[in-house]
């Protein structure tokens, strides 16, 4: 009975312990698939911001290179007042285009440094389960071990007193030989 409660109470540990593992086994998996996708969106976010990068540094060359006069000479070549408002709207445009891109690129730049914070983050949290989930087989195994150890001790207990129950039948069986034998011959002397 001892050995039996022994035994059911190693099973519930060993039970718990193994629904926790199995949890940290998911959460292990989700935190890898979510690892994924930041790293994905990582790449596409560093992909587009290197595109940006060099699209900005092509139209900053091009500026530099043609300078203001690219645009003095734009406005003052114009064919009449229309086409000089035309040719101004024409740079504001252009400069506003350029406003957006040096701002798109900004965003960019910021949501992959958040990018990889949060792969940080979520990495170490990976980390994290990871340990927890080797503690807990770790756990499972000392429990394990340790109910080996008690069915090992209680198996040898068991052999022990059969021993001791066939030394005893033993005798028992020796002294009825003896008391059998003891009794024929009080019933000889009698006779």
């Amino acid at each position: 009975d001892e050995l039996s409660d022994t035994v059911e109470q190693l099973d519930a540990q060993l039970t718990n312990v193994q629904e926790v593992l199995t949890q940290l086994e998911e959460d292990i998996d989700r935190k890898t698939k979510q690892v994924e996708n930041i790293k994905n969106r990582l790449r596409e976010a560093e992909a587009n911001q290197d595109e940006q990068y060099a699209s900005m540094k092509q139209r900053i060359k091009f500026m530099y290179e043609k300078g203001d006069t690219a645009y003095i000479t734009m406005v003052f070549g114009a064919q009449n007042l229309t086409d000089m408002l035309n040719k101004a709207e024409y740079i504001e445009e252009v400069s506003a285009y350029d406003r957006q891109l040096l701002n798109e690129y900004t965003e960019t730049k910021y949501r992959v440094i958040n990018l990889k914070d949060k792969l940080e983050v979520e990495q170490a949290s990976l980390l994290e389960t990871q340990e927890q989930a080797e503690i807990q087989e770790y756990q499972m195994s000392m429990l394990i071990d340790q109910k080996n150890g008690e069915i090992e001790k209680y198996e040898s207990e068991i052999s022990t007193k059969e021993d001791a129950i066939k030394e005893y039948e033993a005798m028992i069986a020796s002294q009825n030989a003896t008391i059998a034998a003891l009794e024929a011959s009080i019933l000889k002397a009698e006779r």
